[in-house]
């Protein structure tokens, strides 16, 4: 009997041990993060990053940006698990100011790292004033290409008078009733003038304050909106409606360095106590400076189009450069 005993109860602790799975190793923690690429549309400051441990145990981490002008809170971290996220703020300081494009390293001891690739969206640098908001007189606006994704830097100076004397330059008034408005003007000497990288031999001048370049320009802008302004490569001086048949003039003057085209004296197509001075020069070697002088403050529109409308548009401040 006792040995039946002992055969049944070695028979049960055999089945027990056979039917019973091996225990697990407890998992280790491992990284995970909501992107590894953070864009920040123009003018967009905040966004936030998930961090999160989807091993076990607990994940220790350290968040790191590679530049100055971004910000993390907060820079120290756990997760317990997945449903345990840390919410990272990440912050740009001056995303006007060029485009910026840098790094944020999340690393743990244990559980692995990631790097976040962080960009800037670009300042289109283009200005749609409102009725009496217009705070450019007696100043220029330099753009001057560089390699930043903005492709151009902009230099805000005073400016008493125009930089170049229209004195001895074409009067285009004729050019808008025999060609259209706006009048195509042919550089002479084999010479090129650069819009956002591209080279063009002839610019399209409208009496509207604006100039045009390449094969729709000649159809012009219709209406004044912002979405006009960059449905066509081009730079508006001071997009709004004027009417140079009713006194000022609009001229064309070519120089060894660059083109200008001056809008001398020319009142609104509403009228006005005074006229608009303001010029559009373009240089050979890639540059574009705006001047103002007196300007009667309407709603206008300031600024460069490479001709490819922005999904999101957030108004530049050209008078904070």
């Amino acid at each position: 009997m006792r040995m039946f005993y002992s055969a049944v109860l070695a028979g049960l602790l055999a089945a027990v041990l056979m039917g019973c799975p091996e225990t697990p190793p407890e998992q280790d923690p491992s990284l995970a993060v909501s992107t590894t690429d953070l864009r920040f549309a123009q003018g967009e400051t905040v966004k936030y990053l998930q961090v999160w441990n989807k091993g076990g145990g607990k994940l220790y981490f350290d968040v790191t940006p590679s530049k100055t002008w971004i910000q993390v809170d907060p820079s120290l971290a756990t997760s317990t698990g997945a449903l345990d996220i840390a919410s990272i703020k990440v912050t740009l300081l001056d995303v006007k100011a060029e485009f910026f494009e840098g790094d944020i390293q999340v690393e743990a001891p244990v559980g692995g790292s990631a790097t976040v690739h962080v960009t800037a969206g670009p300042d289109y640098y283009t200005q749609d004033f409102a009725p009496d908001t217009f705070d450019l007189p007696l100043q220029s606006i330099t753009f001057t290409p560089n390699d930043s994704y903005n492709f151009y830097a902009a230099e805000k100076a005073v400016s008493l008078t125009l930089p170049t004397n229209p004195e001895g330059g074409s009067d285009l008034l004729p050019f808008f009733t025999l060609t259209g408005d706006p009048a195509p003007i042919p550089l002479k000497d084999s010479k090129t003038v650069l819009l956002y990288g591209e080279a063009y031999d002839t610019v399209y001048v409208s009496s509207d304050g604006y100039v045009l370049f390449g094969a729709a320009a000649a159809a012009g802008r219709t209406g004044f909106s912002v979405a006009s302004h960059f449905a066509i490569p081009g730079i508006s001086g001071y997009y709004t409606n004027l009417d140079p048949t009713a006194g000022g003039e609009v001229s064309w003057r070519q120089l060894d360095d660059r083109v200008a085209i001056t809008y001398l004296n020319v009142p609104l197509a509403s009228g006005g106590l005074i006229g608009n001075t303001f010029q559009i020069e373009l240089f050979f070697d890639g540059r574009i400076r705006l001047s103002y002088f007196l300007v009667q403050s309407a709603q206008a529109i300031v600024g460069l189009s490479s001709g490819a409308a922005p999904s999101t548009f957030v108004s530049s401040d050209l008078s904070s450069y």
